[in-house]
């Protein structure tokens, strides 16, 4: 089953995978006092993550300190 995004010319934008329930999906992920990171919580929307911000903002520091955790 897939959900399918609706341009605003009426044909499909993109085709979304419908995920099986039971696999496993995170929610939130955190990082406190790492680098830069006080105390971060990084909200998943269903288990996807999207950071977003200008150069030199932090998003490649983030991937690099939470990848070893969600591949443990």
């Amino acid at each position: 089953m897939t959900d399918v995004l609706p341009a605003p010319s009426g044909r499909p934008l993109a085709v979304v995978p419908h995920l099986p329930d039971d696999r496993w999906r995170p929610t939130r992920a955190g990082l406190v006092s790492v680098w830069r990171y006080v105390e971060e919580t990084f909200e998943f929307h269903r288990g996807r993550l999207l950071l977003r911000g200008p150069n030199g903002s932090g998003k490649s520091m983030a991937l690099e300190l939470l990848l070893p955790f969600l591949l443990d």
